[in-house]
């Protein structure tokens, strides 16, 4: 009887240790059931995140390997109870390391955007100095044109204030004719206008002497003592006849046409106006009543003669006639 009833109680014992294990076992099947569905969830959302990344296949196989054979022994957890603690460890370190490397990915792909707006950053850079560098060169260039305009502008006004300076000194204000009108000699002209002094004509009338054909003019300009333009004043004040800057009178071309280059080189002369009754004519000596009888007769005009100095005439016979 004593025997009987210990084998019963053992047997309760038994059954009830085995309820036990059996309750244990289930709960923490369904503990492992809702970490792996965890996971899962876990792994899909990093993967949804990171669709663009490329995850290593070694990782991949590996955790998809442990989860199924978890997944397997979580079909029949009574079958090989004490493996599924190393399975799901297994399964944990296998998606640790598929965490470390999308975060290894991760850090890449940040560093790699960060190149990328960099490099995008230095191309703008690059974008804006290049243009910066073109408006420069293209204002420099202005500046230039502008400087060169201003220098050009500076020298032909240091021209003009060279000339009007030069007009000023050889601009004789003397009179030709006394008070009862009657013409004064070149040599008083001069003197008085305080071209010359006294001393100078009383010299050059002595060269003149001597020589005894030139005319004083002449003999003044080689001197030194005045120069061709003021003679040529002096000579129109004393015949009342216009003097002419040929080097800014304007000439008609079709004037200097009315005569031969030949006529011209042998009165040293040229035309510089005409009309269908008159031509203006420019002349080193308009008392030549010869030259003035020529160009009358060969342009069918009335000569109006104005003074002009050899130079002038010479060298505009050079412009409008050519050199030979």
């Amino acid at each position: 009887m004593g025997t009987e009833e210990s084998r019963y109680d053992t047997a309760v014992h038994f059954e009830a240790a085995l309820a036990e294990w059996t309750a244990q076992v289930m709960q923490a099947h369904l503990s492992l059931a809702e970490q792996i569905s965890l996971l899962r969830e876990q792994l899909m959302s990093e993967f949804q995140q990171d669709a663009a990344m490329a995850v290593s296949d070694d990782v991949m196989v590996e955790v998809r390997g442990s989860v199924d054979a978890l997944s397997k022994m979580m079909a029949d957890p009574f079958r090989q109870p004490t493996r599924l603690p190393a399975c799901f460890n297994r399964v944990k370190q296998a998606v640790s390391n598929l965490y470390a490397e999308l975060r290894t990915l991760r850090s890449q792909a940040t560093a790699l955007a960060l190149a990328e707006r960099n490099e995008a950053g230095r191309a703008a850079d690059m974008v804006r100095a290049e243009k910066e560098r073109d408006a420069a060169r293209a204002e420099l260039a202005a500046l230039r044109g502008e400087m060169a305009s201003l220098r050009r502008a500076n020298e032909e006004l240091a021209r003009t204030t060279q000339q009007v300076e030069q007009d000023a000194k050889e601009t004789l204000s003397a009179k030709a004719f006394d008070a009862r009108g009657q013409k004064r000699r070149m040599g008083d002209i001069l003197v008085d206008a305080g071209v010359i002094t006294a001393d100078q004509l009383q010299k050059a009338l002595r060269v003149q002497e001597d020589t005894q054909v030139r005319p004083l003019g002449i003999v003044l300009i080689e001197a030194g003592y005045t120069t061709e333009s003021v003679i040529a004043q002096a000579l129109a004040s004393q015949l009342r006849l216009d003097s002419v800057r040929l080097a800014r009178e304007p000439i008609d071309a079709n004037a200097t046409r009315l005569i031969n280059r030949q006529m011209a080189l042998h009165h040293t002369l040229i035309p510089i106006r005409a009309t269908a009754a008159q031509v203006t004519v420019a002349m080193t000596n308009p008392l030549d009543l010869v030259a003035i009888d020529d160009v009358e007769h060969a342009t069918g005009r009335r000569v109006e003669p104005v003074v002009a100095t050899l130079s002038d005439v010479s060298e505009a016979i050079v412009r409008y006639y050519g050199a030979s």
